[in-house]
Formats: C-alpha cells, structure tokens, sequence
C-alpha cells in the first residue's frame, strides 16, 4: 500500500496520506524547536523512513526504556513530569538525506528520534518534546496498526496545504538509494491525488 506521513511542525499535527484519504493526529515536537543537529534536544527537518516498529500487542500506557518494555503501565495522573516516558508504542525514524539527517553529527536514527505515546496528552497541540514526535497513546496505536516499516516521513515547518503545493519538488530531496520510498511517494502524489488531498485538507483545517 502506497502511503506517507508528513509532520507539519507550524500545525503541531501528524498527516497520514493513504490512497483512501488522509488521517490526521495532533502532535508534540521540541520544545528547543527545530534542528538536526545531535544532543541538540531538537525536532529533525527533512524525509524519513520508519526503521522499525516497536511494541507490538504491548498494552496500552507500557513503559519502554531503551526500546524494550519495562512491564510497567504508567499511570497518566501520577506520572513524573520531569521524566521522559516513552508509551505504548514506537516508531523509530531513520533519516533519508544524506549530510541533513543521516550520519555524521546529524543522525535522526542515532539520535533516537521517535513517533511514541507519551503522558504528557494535555500538551499535545504544543512544542513540548526532547526532539521525538509525541502522539497520544489510543492514536499512536492506531497508527502503529495502519502504517508500514519503511513509511515515508516529511518533517516540515509548513502547513500542510502549503507542503503538498510544494511536494514534487520536496520529493526531489529524497536519496536515489531509496528507491522503494521514491516510487511510492510517486505512485501516491499523481496530480491527480494531490489536487484531492487538498481538497480534504482545505475542508479539514
């Protein structure tokens, strides 16, 4: 199945675009803003891919540490706010542009970067993350169950009516060794589906 996340950090929203329509979530990116730059606590620019997928039939609230569950449920109410609780599921990104965000000082796979639950719901909607992409728990659920390892991910400061006027030349940025993102994204955006996908978003926001 043809399909692609896009992050638009100005809307602070996650955008899934499948061939039966767009599904949108609210997110929390940096609170230190944008950058690629390592230990930077910032939010990664640029495409992505999902590397790897993450906690699989783990009950709702798990706790994960070094991206294995801890068998703790976290309780929301009581939760240390100090503390950067990675919940229910994962969505390890690995960044497809060379010199931007894969390798060297600027790695968004090395960094940890994430799609993950979090305890903090109440702050969805605003910057509030160490750099990861924060959904809310029933939502990133839902995600994990829909979308596939290898996903394209755009991670912009547009708005996402302004990001699809701009995609085919943002898809243009993405390497030729990942062929199989290339052509998917292709196949997804035709000028036919882009004018479509507008439309909804336009009736969306």
């Amino acid at each position: 199945m043809n399909q692609c996340l896009i992050a638009c950090i100005a809307e602070q929203r996650l955008y899934f675009f499948t061939e039966q329509g767009v599904y949108f979530w609210p997110i929390s990116s940096a609170l230190k803003g944008v950058g690629n730059l390592k230990n930077s606590n910032q939010t990664p620019l640029g495409w992505h891919l999902i590397r790897a997928k993450i906690g699989q039939d783990s009950p709702i609230y798990s706790v994960f540490k070094a991206r294995r569950p801890t068998g703790e449920i976290c309780d929301l109410a009581s939760a240390d706010k100090n503390r950067d609780w990675i919940l229910s599921r994962i969505l390890w990104l690995s960044g497809m542009q060379k010199g931007v965000n894969r390798l060297g000082h600027c790695d968004s796979m090395q960094r940890y970067i994430y799609i993950h639950g979090t305890n903090e719901e109440d702050l969805l909607g605003t910057a509030a993350s160490h750099g990861c992409l924060r959904m809310q728990n029933d939502d990133v659920i839902e995600l994990f169950a829909r979308v596939n390892s290898g996903c394209p991910i755009l991670i912009t400061e547009n708005n996402a009516v302004d990001c699809l006027a701009n995609l085919p030349t943002e898809m243009q940025n993405v390497n030729a060794n990942y062929q199989k993102q290339k052509t998917m994204l292709n196949q997804l955006f035709t000028d036919k589906n882009l004018t479509a996908f507008s439309k909804e978003l336009e009736g969306a926001c």
